[in-house]
């Protein structure tokens, strides 16, 4: 409509994620993150500067991708140089370090399983395992000569479930399973 909090109608929208806490996140391409502020019912920018500063090399926009899973805890996005988490209780994001670069450019999917730590679909980078505490990064890739490793190179979703089974969507060999509790 126009008004204050109003989303532009004439805008083309990405991704919508809704959040267990009921709170709609949705990307706006080359602008950045809106959500919707249940207290206020309207839409809030979300204090991202999508654009690098005007007069620098690079003045292309970044593109934000909302990542996780619908119901999940909080918000993620990535924009292929880093990872950020929402923060519920300080209303902010909080970047995730993977120590490795590579891993922001290819993240597609994220779960964060019931122990706090994060596992990252990363298409051709396999799947990634974060831990929060230690900050410890693993990587788990398809080995030909190995059958208990992924059976595809490339991993497009991952989900936990209840009793800590990962479960591992590939491409073109179904899904894996891994229980961290066995390795």
């Amino acid at each position: 409509n126009g008004g204050p909090g109003d989303l532009p109608g004439n805008r083309n929208f990405g991704e919508v994620f809704i959040d267990r806490f009921n709170t709609l996140w949705i990307n706006i391409p080359n602008e950045g993150i809106a959500w919707r502020d249940v207290q206020k019912t309207q839409f809030s920018p979300v204090g991202l500067n999508p654009f690098p500063k005007t007069g620098t090399a690079k003045e292309t926009p970044h593109q934000y991708d909302i990542i996780g899973t619908e119901g999940d805890s909080i918000c993620y996005l990535t924009d292929s140089t880093k990872l950020l988490a929402w923060n519920t209780i300080k209303n902010n994001f909080n970047s995730i370090d993977l120590k490795d670069k590579k891993y922001y450019r290819s993240i597609i999917n994220i779960s964060k399983v019931k122990d706090g730590s994060f596992w990252l679909a990363c298409g051709g980078n396999g799947l990634v395992h974060y831990e929060p505490v230690s900050g410890k990064v693993t990587q788990y890739l398809n080995d030909p000569q190995d059958s208990t490793s992924l059976a595809s190179p490339f991993v497009i979703d991952v989900a936990g479930d209840q009793g800590g089974t990962i479960w591992i969507a590939t491409v073109n060999k179904g899904i894996n399973s891994y229980n961290p509790q066995t390795k």
